[in-house]
């Protein structure tokens, strides 16, 4: 989030934790208005690094085990020595020890202490304000790629400053805040499934196998083979799209989405019965011009991703659209290749093709 001095970033952040309460309106988190909450499970929800450093004259595990002796974190599991200074050096801080007085400290070690402090909380939602602005710009680079880091482990990072600096492949999307007119940028929480939940899915799949053995349909060796090979296509897909995401590439997102249209014309190659007509590459050229257009009105109009390629978007739905799509055209492109088979005149084989056309066109898009 950025904007002039004076616009109010900073009140924002301390508005979200109740450190401030709003003069009017209110604040809604996880459906639950903050002004409900208790303040130390909020805190502790949504940790703040305020942007000058606050120590106490004491070593440095103090400061950084202190939030652990609060009531409100008892449940909370407090580090040993070894966790503590392996976060010190992810921070660059390896030249500052545990038993050293953090009075000592520069601001730019100080703040990252504070830093290190709130991590320990585990919060959902991380607040931070102006972080780099008293580092160097190597440690400047480690707070912000670290930022990043938060963002994609599904962390929500809220960070203000006046420079254009920004956490590299964050994934991150800017949201115009007319009021102030400064722009935040808010990073979307990763859904993590349970093996709980994967159990779930498994469990229907047996259910369908028991069913087939029970009416003898002879499915069940489909099932398995087919069962084995979506986890394993989905478990390489997440590798896949992890990096995709992270590297925030326009060409790796298009590259990605044309593979997706091949693959989807290869799979109705295999479904329409008629080999002797070259009818993949019409297909894979109409379907790709086609979908890119769409996909793109519904990311960079509808939903309002900026860029309009964000793979978090735009892969989603470009793969839900090319999917609905496949059984149709599938279907349409059987059913023109049987209906193409008239013995006569060329304008009489041509009525049905016309009909067809229209047909079509009209129940794909829902024209009644």
């Amino acid at each position: 989030m950025r904007g002039p001095s004076g616009s109010g970033k900073s009140t924002l952040l301390r508005l979200l934790c109740r450190l401030e309460e709003p003069q009017s309106g209110r604040i809604v988190y996880q459906d639950t208005p903050v002004s409900e909450m208790e303040p130390a499970q909020l805190r502790r929800t949504v940790a703040y690094v305020q942007q000058m450093p606050t120590l106490l004259k004491t070593p440095v595990r103090d400061n950084l085990l202190l939030p652990l002796q609060f009531k409100a974190n008892s449940g909370l599991e407090s580090p040993d020595d070894d966790k503590l200074n392996r976060m010190l050096d992810s921070f660059l801080l390896d030249g500052v020890t545990l038993d050293a007085m953090a009075d000592s400290l520069s601001v730019g070690q100080a703040q990252r202490i504070c830093l290190i402090r709130s991590l320990l909380l585990r919060p959902e939602v991380l607040l931070m304000d102006e972080p780099t602005a008293s580092l160097d710009a190597k440690s400047a680079q480690v707070v912000l790629d670290k930022a990043a880091e938060l963002s994609r482990d599904g962390m929500t990072v809220v960070m203000i400053s006046h420079s254009e600096t920004t956490p590299k492949r964050d994934g991150h999307h800017p949201y115009q805040w007319p009021q102030a007119g400064v722009r935040m940028s808010v990073s979307p929480a990763i859904i993590e499934i349970s093996p709980w939940q994967l159990l779930l899915c498994l469990g229907f799949v047996l259910l369908a196998g028991g069913t087939s053995i029970y009416h003898r349909l002879g499915l069940g060796r489909d099932l398995f083979v087919g069962t084995i090979r979506t986890f394993a296509q989905l478990f390489l897909m997440g590798y896949v799209l992890k990096f995709v995401f992270d590297v925030q590439l326009s060409w790796l997102v298009l590259l990605m989405f044309t593979f997706m249209v091949g693959a989807a014309v290869y799979i109705i190659k295999g479904r329409v019965s008629e080999k002797s007509v070259p009818f993949l590459m019409p297909t894979f050229i109409s379907m790709l011009l086609t979908y890119t257009l769409v996909t793109y009105v519904v990311t960079a109009v509808i939903v309002g991703a900026k860029p309009w390629w964000t793979p978090q978007y735009f892969i989603p739905l470009a793969g839900m659209i090319v999917g609905n799509s496949m059984t149709a055209i599938s279907i349409s492109l059987e059913r023109l290749f049987s209906d193409l088979k008239i013995v006569g005149p060329r304008w009489r084989c041509g009525l049905p093709l016309a009909r067809i056309i229209v047909k079509r066109h009209r129940i794909f898009y829902g024209m009644p």
